[in-house]
């Protein structure tokens, strides 16, 4: 099971993205099991939309993060608020990390647990 984790972040279910702090991070642990480690289509598929955000945070939206890797875990924290530079973009970032989540979740035989948390 992949089970990825918002925390300080808030969705409306139509891609829209919301802030209930200016600290926020999400946290991406597990795997599919759904393949051989390196052929799993599900563990790869997150892997790309949740690297591509990642990288798409710093390059186009300019946010610094403080970013934990392992395998089978990532772990990115970072600050944002509203009259920074980059908020309107990040919360773009995070609206398509969260939809594609959303959508590869759907798929069948899929094991993506999605979590909401306030801290």
């Amino acid at each position: 099971m992949i089970r990825v984790t918002f925390e300080n972040i808030v969705a409306d279910g139509r891609g829209r993205v919301g802030f209930t702090s200016e600290r926020v991070s999400f946290t991406v642990e597990g795997h599919a099991g759904m393949g051989v480690k390196g052929d799993d289509i599900y563990c790869a598929g997150v892997s790309a939309v949740v690297q591509s955000c990642l990288v798409a945070l710093v390059r186009i939206a300019g946010i610094g993060q403080e970013i934990e890797q392992r395998d089978g875990y990532l772990r990115s924290e970072m600050t944002i608020s509203p009259n920074q530079e980059g908020f309107r973009e990040a919360k773009a970032i995070l609206g398509v990390m969260i939809t594609g989540l959303g959508e590869i979740k759907q798929f069948p035989g899929s094991s993506i647990d999605i979590l909401w948390k306030e801290v």
